[in-house]
């Protein structure tokens, strides 16, 4: 999976990664005129031929903390999508900040996860030495 922007907000390091869709293309959208819709597939196809990974893209956002040496992550996906470049597709107002707050969603989810796990450590620790040897 290619990777096409990576920054750090707060805490968190946001990552932009693509491929191209395996879902197959139909058109790059409903314009209502087959001819049209015709044509932008032709245009679409033409385009992942020519290995433009964003003519039709599976697209990841992944949000990353590092915790004691760890990585945890959380990620959000979308495909079928069909935009210019990389900027093209973060542009404001578009999918990448909704697919940001879900990959951050999904990582507090992961951290909470972890934080449960490691509290049910803990106490079968404090068991342990509770019991003789």
């Amino acid at each position: 999976m290619s990777r096409f922007h990576s920054e750090q907000i707060g805490g968190v390091v946001y990552t932009l990664h693509a491929v191209p869709d395996d879902v197959p293309v139909l058109h790059g959208h409903d314009s209502g005129d087959p001819e049209q819709n015709r044509r932008d597939k032709a245009e679409i196809l033409a385009r992942l031929d020519a290995g433009d990974v964003w003519a039709w893209a599976d697209v990841e956002v992944r949000a990353t903390v590092a915790v004691d040496g760890h990585t945890v992550t959380g990620s959000d996906y979308l495909g079928g999508c069909c935009y210019a470049d990389a900027a093209d597709f973060m542009q404001e107002g578009g999918y990448y900040r909704g697919l940001r707050i879900g990959a951050l969603k999904a990582l507090v989810a992961n951290l909470e996860q972890a934080a449960r796990r490691g509290q049910a450590a803990a106490e079968a620790l404090r068991k342990l030495a509770e019991e003789p040897v």
